[in-house]
């Protein structure tokens, strides 16, 4: 909103005639807090926001969902459309078995910020958990799209396709998971253990 004022011909009292100055920093210091006053709400709204995130990562890493949970639906009423929010929440329903909820939230992540690192992977390891193979091989696959310099996310795309009995291209994807972590213990396990599903167990013990 805008202030209009005029200003006075003559400044403060008999003494202050012909002494601008000192009125004109009256004036100036009594408008400072209708200035002021916004740039501290936004100060004070983003060290919110960042105190409840910070809370609902502690909490999420010493499993204590529930807080973690009531943190982060604290910070979605200041800033509904931040994705770490949604991560979060995601992470915390994922924690509390709540899986609807979980993957309404990483729908949102997606949604807010679409190349997200992580959340096609999560999505897909929820998936993977309730059986539903094909959803979560397509995950793996997005996931691999948007980090295909990423081992993990190849070696998890794998996996899944070993379990669906998809060999060859899952030993395609091994490969390359190897080929950005060379000898990686847990990828050459899990390669190993595909190849003896596979029926391979010569390649298996190589």
């Amino acid at each position: 909103m805008a202030l209009w004022f005029r200003a006075p011909t003559t400044f403060g009292g008999p003494r202050d005639r012909g002494r601008p100055g000192r009125a004109l920093a009256t004036c100036l210091l009594a408008l400072a807090p209708l200035c002021a006053c916004p740039f501290a709400w936004a100060d004070t709204e983003s060290a919110t926001l960042g105190e409840l995130l910070k809370q609902g990562a502690d909490f999420a890493r010493a499993e204590n969902w529930k807080e973690s949970l009531a943190a982060y639906r604290k910070a979605l009423t200041i800033n509904p459309n931040y994705p770490d929010t949604h991560y979060g929440l995601a992470n915390a329903y994922a924690g509390l078995q709540q899986m609807p909820e979980a993957i309404h939230e990483y729908r949102e992540t997606l949604r807010l910020k679409p190349d997200f690192p992580g959340v096609h992977t999560d999505l897909g390891s929820l998936y993977e958990s309730q059986g539903e193979l094909p959803q979560a091989i397509e995950e793996y696959r997005a996931e691999v799209r948007i980090r295909p310099a990423d081992a993990s996310a190849h070696s998890s795309l794998a996996v899944a396709l070993a379990a669906g009995r998809q060999f060859d291209e899952a030993a395609q994807e091994f490969r390359r998971a190897l080929d950005l972590k060379p000898r990686d213990p847990q990828i050459v396990a899990a390669f190993a253990g595909a190849l003896q599903q596979a029926g391979d167990t010569a390649g298996a013990i190589k």
